[in-house]
């Protein structure tokens, strides 16, 4: 399937691993991609990204400039992932990503707020406070960002949302669009 990425907008990515299997429930797993993530968004001029890597999926959420970055940075992620890990699988270590444009700053912020506040989602971390130390999520730079009680507001009104009513948000025409799912080549 090819997609088309739209140029000078928000993306917010979401990549889960093969049938969700948990591949990354130990840190020194979840530190090799967490370094790939890092990597990429430098190497690729992503400065502005937030995100979080769970056990099964990482989100990520950025500003993108050239629409046509997100297959390559992805790669480096999830290809460079794979091999530092020396999966050797009969099936692939990821799953399908999912690739949406948020389309209003206040979806947009919802999202920050559900990629930076996932590992409280997931039961990670159990307060704000440990989720300003926990070096799987973004969330401290967006304390840094917009101040404290504001990021607790963003994250506190997308944790409390259940996954079905986020994704509501995310498919409305108000909300977001998938590219690559609304504009296909090929």
């Amino acid at each position: 399937m090819s997609r088309l990425f739209l140029h000078d907008c928000l993306y917010f990515v979401t990549v889960p691993t093969f049938e969700h299997e948990p591949i990354f429930n130990q840190v020194e797993e979840r530190r090799i991609l967490l370094d790939r993530l890092q990597n990429a968004f430098h190497r690729f001029g992503l400065r502005r990204a937030h995100f979080s890597v769970m056990s099964d999926h990482y989100h990520f959420v950025s500003p993108v400039t050239d629409g046509s970055v997100i297959p390559r940075v992805l790669q480096a992620i999830n290809g460079g992932t794979s091999f530092d890990l020396h999966m050797k699988r009969d099936q692939s270590l990821w799953g399908e990503y999912h690739v949406y444009v948020p389309t209003t700053e206040e979806i947009f912020a919802r999202v920050i707020g559900y990629v930076v506040g996932n590992p409280v989602k997931h039961g990670d971390v159990q307060t704000l406070d440990e989720l300003t130390h926990w070096e799987f999520s973004s969330y401290s730079i967006l304390v840094e960002d917009v101040g404290v009680q504001t990021a607790e507001a963003m994250v506190r009104a997308s944790v409390a949302m259940e996954d079905e009513d986020f994704a509501i948000i995310l498919n409305t025409r108000d909300g977001a669009e998938a590219p690559g799912k609304r504009a296909r080549r090929g």
